[in-house]
Parts: C-alpha cells; sequence; structure tokens
C-alpha cells in the first residue's frame, strides 16, 4: 500500500527539478522556506494535501483519489511594475504544470498509481505584510492523482 505520503513526497521530487525550484525553495507544509531568502528568483513551492475519496474497485482493491495542492510564490520586487511581478508568479505557475503533465503516473515506477493530471489552479492571491505593503503573489495548483490499493484485510 504505497498512500498519499509516498505520493506526495514523487511529486515534490518533480518539482524540485524544475528549472526554478530545488530542495531548498519547494517543500511539503513547510511555510517557513520563504523566509529563507534561498531562492535567487523569488520563487517557492510548498505542497499541501487536498481532498480524497475511496472507491471499491474489487472485493479486495480500492481505487484512492488524492488531490495534492501546490501552492506557487512570488516574492514581490517594488523594483518591478506589478505586470512584472504577476508574469513572474503566471512562468513558475506554467512551469509546474508543465513539469506535472510529462508524468502521468507522478513518476511512479510500480503499477500503484493510474493516473495523475493537473486539474486546476485557483485566482492569485495577494499577500501583504504587516505594514500594508505588498510582499508576496500566490497561486494554488491542483494535481489530482489516482492509486489502487490493496488492503490487507483484518477480518
Amino acid at each position: 500500500m504505497a498512500g498519499y505520503k509516498a505520493g506526495e513526497a514523487r511529486i515534490l521530487v518533480l518539482v524540485q527539478a524544475l528549472t526554478n525550484f530545488s530542495a531548498d525553495t519547494a517543500t511539503i507544509g513547510d511555510w517557513m522556506v520563504l523566509k529563507s531568502g534561498k531562492s535567487t528568483k523569488g520563487a517557492y513551492a510548498v505542497l499541501k494535501p487536498g481532498s480524497f475519496a475511496d472507491e471499491p474497485m474489487t472485493m479486495t482493491t480500492y481505487r484512492f483519489d488524492w488531490e495534492t495542492i501546490i501552492e506557487v510564490w512570488h516574492q514581490w520586487y517594488n523594483q518591478l511594475s506589478d505586470a512584472e511581478n504577476l508574469q513572474a508568479l503566471e512562468d513558475r505557475v506554467q512551469e509546474i504544470i508543465d513539469g506535472l503533465q510529462k508524468y502521468r503516473k507522478t513518476g511512479d515506477t510500480g503499477d500503484t498509481v493510474l493516473h495523475s493530471e493537473v486539474s486546476k489552479g485557483d485566482l492569485a492571491n495577494e499577500i501583504f505584510n504587516k505594514e500594508g505593503g505588498l510582499e508576496w503573489i500566490m497561486q494554488e495548483v491542483t494535481l489530482e492523482w489516482s492509486e489502487e490499493i490493496a488492503p490487507a484485510f483484518a477480518e
């Protein structure tokens, strides 16, 4: 049984391999990376779990449908125009979409993952600092993936 954590770890590896992301700038559930200053282009990604559902396939197997949400962050640079800052976020979002769409099974080399695809993106959000200045813009990208699981039944 693979489960969500194994799939999320595979997705993180795929994101970290992209040109503008790395192990220093893409994490699972660690928003402190935003304060690290480790991105040379102001780009960060934070993965978090979305919704899930399961459905029986046979008497002994289930299909789990998972969502992994990738928050794509771009640090606001005052020396850039609003349009340039938004374009930088859009470029990073597109890089993640293009990178993940290459892997129909999230990089799974076994037969567990049935399918994966980027299914949606939410509106870009502005995040302001305490003084009221714009500090970040962020957009969520949702990756849906399904896997077949054969649990060890206790009864």
